[in-house]
C-alpha cells in the first residue's frame, strides 16, 4: 500500500514519556521430565516361586495376576497425567506476572488525543480482562527516532526487567529522510539489546508517504521485513493498516490517527501479542 504525498508538519519535540501502571501477562512455561516413571512388566517368573517346585493354585495365580495388571494401569495412567498436566498449565493459566514495556512515536503516545483514548490504553484495557497480571509501562515520547530509543532503551531494560518489548519507532526517521541504513542499524541494535536482556520482541511496522521518492519510501519499509526475517522476531507489518488511508480516521494533518481510529490500531497489534502471551 502506496501512502499519499502529504504535507509533512515541524518535527515533533519530545515530550515526557507516558509510564502508565497498566496491565498485561503471559502464562509460565512448561518442562516434561524426560525420564518417565518407570512401568511394572509382568514376567512369568513373577508368578510363581523361583524356591519352590510347588505349584500355585489357579486362584492365588489369577489374583497375582490382576494385581500385576491393575499396578501397571495405574502407573500408565500416572504417567499420563504427569505428560498432560504442564501443557494443560502452559495454556489456562493466566495469572503469572508478566511486563510489557512500548517505546515507540507519538504513534504510541496518544498525540492529539485524550491519553485514555489510545490504542495503548484500549489494548489495555482489553487484556487485563484475560491477564489480570500483566503491567505495561508505556515509554513512547511524540517525536522520538531510532537514535532516541536506542538511547533509552538500556535504561529501560534495567529499570522494568520487561519480558516483552513492543518497539514502534522508526516514523520520524522516514519523514526527515534520515539514512535508510542508520533506521536499520539503530533498530537492529535494539533488538540485539532486548534479546540480550532476555526479553521477546515484537517489532511494529510502519509506511511513509513518498515525499522523498517512491524508492526510498519502498526502502523504508523493507526494513521491518528484512529484520523481523533476520533477527526472527515478532513482526506488525503496518500500525496504521486501514487506518492510514481513511481521512475519517485521521487527524488533520494526515499522519497521526485521531481517536475514531485507534480501536483498529489496537486490532493490528492484538492478534500479535496474544501469540507472544501464549508461547
Amino acid at each position: 500500500m502506496m501512502l499519499s504525498s502529504v504535507v509533512l508538519p515541524e518535527p515533533e519535540r519530545p515530550i515526557i514519556a507516558n509510564d502508565s501502571p497498566t496491565l498485561i501477562c503471559r502464562s509460565t512455561p512448561f518442562n516434561i521430565s524426560k525420564r518417565p516413571l518407570p512401568l511394572e512388566t509382568l514376567f512369568v517368573s513373577d508368578l510363581t516361586s523361583s524356591t519352590s517346585t510347588e505349584v500355585m493354585p489357579a486362584t492365588s495365580f489369577l489374583n497375582l495376576f490382576k494385581r500385576h495388571v491393575i499396578k501397571s494401569v495405574w502407573t500408565l495412567f500416572a504417567l499420563c497425567c504427569l505428560m498432560v498436566s504442564p501443557i494443560t498449565q502452559a495454556v489456562t493459566d493466566k495469572s503469572q506476572p508478566v511486563k510489557i514495556v512500548v517505546l515507540g512515536d507519538s504513534l504510541s503516545a496518544a498525540y492529539g488525543i485524550p491519553l485514555e483514548s489510545g490504542w495503548i490504553t484500549l489494548m489495555e484495557n482489553e487484556l487485563s480482562a484475560t491477564y489480570p497480571n500483566l503491567t505495561l509501562i508505556n515509554a513512547s515520547i511524540s517525536g522520538e527516532t531510532t537514535g532516541g530509543g536506542r538511547a533509552r532503551l538500556s535504561a529501560l531494560l534495567k529499570e522494568h526487567k520487561p519480558d516483552i518489548v513492543l518497539l514502534e519507532l522508526g516514523g520520524n526517521d522516514g519523514l526527515r529522510g534520515f539514512p535508510l541504513n542508520i533506521i536499520k542499524d539503530n533498530l537492529a541494535a535494539m533488538l540485539d539489546s532486548i534479546a540480550d536482556a532476555g526479553a521477546k520482541a515484537m517489532l511494529i511496522g510502519m509506511r511513509i508517504p513518498p515525499n522523498y521518492g517512491p524508492a526510498y519510501a519502498e526502502g523504508f519499509h523493507q526494513i521491518y521485513q528484512d529484520l523481523a526475517s533476520e533477527q526472527k522476531v515478532t513482526l506488525v507489518p503496518f500500525l496504521l493498516d486501514n487506518v492510514a488511508l481513511d481521512p475519517s480516521l485521521m487527524q488533520s494533518d494526515g499522519i497521526h490517527p485521531n481517536a475514531k481510529g485507534q480501536p483498529q490500531l489496537v486490532e493490528n497489534v492484538l492478534p500479535h501479542l496474544n501469540s507472544l502471551l501464549s508461547h
